[in-house]
């Protein structure tokens, strides 16, 4: 295990340090905020940074993605099939509601990296299903900085890219009972929602999703990452 852990904001560290964690475990936590991020924001309001997620993609997709009605992003698991008796490439009702909603629904499949090799059956798959406007290949492949601010709703199982969407006002679909399980305490206190109904998919594709409350995920502090560096270095010092 790791010696230290640094989290972007409050709710990564009550989960790391949550009581079923013994207490002797030899890892700390600190909240660290998101440096990275933060910088890019800063060099972005500046002028000063070439941002990727402002140049269209290959395919259009920011086109397409502007001219739809909606625009869905699909973030799906690699380990979901597994939870399914006759497994899926995809869930039946996700599908399903992507071809009720029509071709003015923009339906966006990211699979995870380890399910990049899925891309070509996943395409076949949605053609197959008459879904009229997807996109998988460019969906996977482009960073996840340029596709989230093009897009109007998440739809995942429990992927932490539905946190990353939260912060920038992106509502969030749990779209099944594994996702729904472990994301509780987010249902519970009205950060997500949670479906595997066909037709209330298909109502949420058409018509879309409130924006829900943002999860004190990334710390505002702008002072936390400089705290956390020297927390690190000065332990290192004393080791030595």
């Amino acid at each position: 295990m790791a010696n230290w852990f640094w989290t972007w904001g409050d709710e990564q560290h009550r989960f790391l340090t949550q009581e079923s964690i013994p207490s002797e475990a030899p890892h700390k936590v600190l909240v660290g905020g998101n440096p990275w991020g933060r910088a890019q924001q800063r060099l972005r309001d500046e002028g000063l940074l070439d941002d990727p997620e402002y140049v269209d993609t290959p395919s259009g997709l920011r086109t397409r993605a502007s001219r739809a009605r909606r625009s869905i992003l699909f973030c799906w698991q690699p380990d979901m099939v597994a939870h399914e008796e006759t497994p899926q490439l995809l869930p039946r009702h996700v599908v399903d509601a992507a071809r009720a909603a029509g071709s003015s629904t923009l339906f966006a499949v990211r699979m995870h990296p380890r399910s990049r090799h899925l891309v070509p059956a996943v395409e076949k798959l949605l053609s197959e299903a008459d879904v009229s406007n997807f996109e998988v290949e460019e969906a996977t492949s482009l960073p996840l900085s340029v596709l989230l601010p093009i897009i109007d709703i998440l739809v995942t199982s429990y992927s932490t890219v539905a946190f990353e969407a939260n912060q920038i006002g992106i509502p969030v679909l749990i779209c099944d009972p594994v996702g729904a399980a472990m994301m509780r305490h987010y249902l519970r206190e009205g950060y997500f929602m949670a479906t595997n109904d066909q037709d209330t998919t298909a109502t949420i594709f058409r018509e879309g999703l409130a924006v829900q409350p943002r999860v004190p995920y990334e710390s505002d502090d702008p002072g936390a990452h400089a705290r956390a560096w020297n927390a690190i270095i000065d332990s290192a010092r004393q080791a030595n």
